[in-house]
């Protein structure tokens, strides 16, 4: 134990008062004459022996009086290892946690309500010669500065819920790049719900000079239920089509939701409603279709009511529309007049043929599947084109020559983890079976019968694996070759048959497999775009350009208002990455442009990290600084933060004087008990 004001101790002295008044009687007596005092002297005696008892009792309770009232003006505290040491100048860190799950609300408030009480409570338990400094989720330039504990609260006051969501090693990292001298000590506080998506606490690097208070603020009701993801049944959108979209719905509570509402609106009009059971701590599914109307950029949103932590009950999402699927056959000398029967002419995919010698390379990215169609060779200029085009996110369909196999052409295939044999293999096979489980045949058959009319063939290049990339035989021949591959990488896919399409080769062509496996690769060709992103996570975003308008800025428009950012920008083969960062600070759709026509539409949303309300306990708080290594530290109780005692201890410990003030009040009240009913 020790004392904020020891020299009050003196005050002990004050105990020989009671003493010496017991000693020294000072109350005059008077005589009295009696004939026979036999019977008085015994009453006396008895008398005397009473009062000297109750004499004592109440010589007891004024020197604890005395006692407990010298103790409680000497401020006697339990010291903490942790605490504060007394100082004239101290920094002190604030960081109040407004991210959106400090919607929650407490008994009283919101959390982040509760969190900026809290935030002027630290203010008054320091002294006015102290500076402060505010970090938040927005991580704000302007409160990264010592103010005085005036312009703290007033900026405490001002803040708002942030729509970004940081680490709690992320904040931390950044009180110990500030640099501290002229002060003699460095305290942070961390005001926060330590959600357990966020509060990684055992990554902390802590800051020997710094002191770390953290205060644990708590929701009434954890429950949440939110829009978590949604997508396309089919990556194909055209119009006149119907399109199914399926949304997940979490759950995050302990209690069941009956006939959730789910809202599916596209172009600012609403096109389907669902309702939904989901059972605690679980998701459930909805799938609702719409009508595809018009070409072009598209936005919409799935929608649900909940309260009180409403900014994920909405999921933005944008998707683009086509015409058709724009498909690209590169020939010799002629064009394979199977494939041009079967493409030409469909609306949902816009076929062209084109010999090599007349092709133009930079073009090339303007389609989604380009076919080498009995190419012997394949030039370097052709080679870099077309693993540019892949890599941009195209597909390759190789039909090998029936001539020969080119070095040329397997440098290409190599990209993929392929190479084709030189010399043709003239031994009859036959398809044998499929990958079913692929992509390419997924939704395609119910069951394959045993006596399934497959191709024959009879002439196949080996198509070899060179286990440098992910290599699938999707259809297999009788002898174990593979009669179609794919190649994937990071340079892209592509898909290698071992036979060309000629009646001397296979059947193949007029094959009931034909038709199924040519569009599949064809629609798997119109890659699934990205429709939503994530504030503050997804740095970068992909956009499609305009052919040959790679160096026109394209500008990010925010709907409905004001809003115009030039993003950082780098085009490359008809695709351009857009830097956001953190400069998109708001959910909702934002337009992006060029020369003033729009090109898509940006989907943003909050962080769905935000929305798992699950917070960490007390003890696995402390277990995780003590897996940081951070030596001062202290964890604000719960109980303080209710009571409002949670920052009187800062530099004293646990404050004992209050004991001593009811202790000595109790003491008074059994003297004048003693007093009062002891005779009677």
């Amino acid at each position: 134990m020790e004392f904020v004001n020891p020299f009050m101790l003196y005050g002990f002295a004050a105990l020989l008062i009671p003493v010496l008044i017991h000693l020294f009687n000072f109350r005059r007596h008077k005589l009295l004459y009696f004939s026979n005092i036999s019977l008085l002297k015994n009453l006396q005696e008895q008398t005397s022996r009473t009062n000297k008892l109750l004499h004592l009792l109440v010589l007891l309770c004024r020197l604890l009086v005395i006692a407990a009232l010298v103790m409680a003006f000497a401020r006697p505290f339990l010291p903490d290892e942790n605490r504060l040491k007394p100082a004239k100048r101290n920094l002190v860190m604030v960081y109040v946690d407004n991210s959106l799950s400090m919607q929650a609300r407490s008994e009283k408030s919101t959390l982040l309500d509760e969190a900026k009480l809290k935030a002027t409570e630290i203010a008054a338990s320091f002294n006015k010669e102290d500076k402060y400094i505010i970090l938040t989720n927005d991580l704000n330039p302007a409160h990264e500065r010592p103010m005085s504990g005036d312009e703290f609260i007033a900026e405490i006051n001002k803040l708002n819920l942030s729509h970004f969501s940081r680490k709690l090693s992320q904040i931390l990292g950044r009180t110990n790049t500030m640099r501290h001298e002229g002060y003699s000590q460095k305290v942070v506080f961390v005001l926060s719900d330590f959600q357990a998506s966020t509060a990684d606490l055992g990554k902390v690097v802590s800051d020997t000079a710094s002191h770390y208070f953290f205060v644990p603020l708590t929701a009434v009701k954890s429950n949440n239920v939110y829009v978590d993801s949604c997508w396309f049944e089919s990556p194909l959108h055209h119009p006149g089509e119907l399109a199914e979209m399926k949304a997940r719905i979490v759950n995050d509570g302990s209690e069941e939701i009956k006939n959730l509402t789910v809202r599916l609106t596209v172009q600012d009009e609403q096109k389907a409603i669902a309702n939904v059971d989901i059972a605690p701590a679980s998701s459930a599914e909805v799938s609702l279709g719409f009508d595809i109307s018009e070409v072009g950029p598209a936005a919409g949103t799935f929608e649900i009511t909940d309260y009180p932590v409403i900014f994920d009950d909405k999921l933005y999402f944008s998707f683009t529309v086509d015409q058709a699927i724009r498909v690209l056959e590169i020939y010799d000398s002629e064009a394979n007049p199977w494939l041009k029967t079967l493409l030409e002419g469909d609306d949902q995919i816009a076929y062209e043929s084109k010999q090599l010698k007349r092709l133009d390379f930079q073009g090339l990215k303007a389609y989604k599947l380009i076919i080498l169609s009995g190419l012997e060779t394949i030039s370097g200029g052709l080679s870099q084109a077309l693993t540019d085009f892949s890599r941009a996110g195209g597909s390759l369909v190789l039909v090998p020559s029936p001539a020969k196999v080119d070095m040329t052409v397997n440098a290409l295939l190599s990209q993929y983890g392929m190479e084709l044999a030189e010399k043709a293999d003239t031994a009859r096979s036959r398809v044998f079976s499929l990958l079913t489980e692929h992509p390419v045949f997924k939704g395609v058959f119910e069951k394959i019968p045993e006596n399934a009319d497959l191709p024959n063939v009879r002439k196949h290049y080996s198509i070899r694996n060179l286990k440098t990339a992910d290599v699938q035989q999707l259809i297999t021949m009788t002898n174990g070759s593979a009669f179609l591959a794919e190649g994937s990488n990071e340079a892209g896919k592509a898909y290698v048959f071992a036979s060309a399409l000629l009646p001397s080769w296979s059947d193949f062509y007029k094959n009931n497999l034909f038709v199924p496996v040519i569009y599949r690769l064809i629609f798997l060709s119109a890659n699934e775009e990205t429709l939503y992103h994530y504030l503050g996570t997804d740095a970068q975003v992909q956009i499609r350009t305009k052919a040959g308008d790679n160096e026109q800025v394209l500008h990010i428009r925010e709907l409905n208002n004001d809003f115009d950012l030039i993003p950082l920008q780098n085009s490359y083969l008809g695709e351009t990455s857009l830097t956001l960062n953190e400069a998109v600070e708001k959910p909702g759709f934002y337009k992006v442009t060029q020369e003033n026509e729009p090109l898509a539409f940006l989907a943003m949303n909050d962080n769905r990290e935000e929305s798992r309300l699950n917070t960490l306990s007390r003890s696995q708080l402390e277990e995780q600084m003590k897996k940081a290594g951070i030596a001062k530290a202290s964890l604000v109780e719960r109980a303080d933060i209710d009571q409002g005692r949670a920052f009187e201890n800062l530099s004293s410990g646990t404050q004992l004087w209050k004991w001593f003030v009811v202790l000595s009040l109790i003491f008074l009240l059994i003297e004048g008990l003693l007093l009062r009913f002891w005779r009677k």
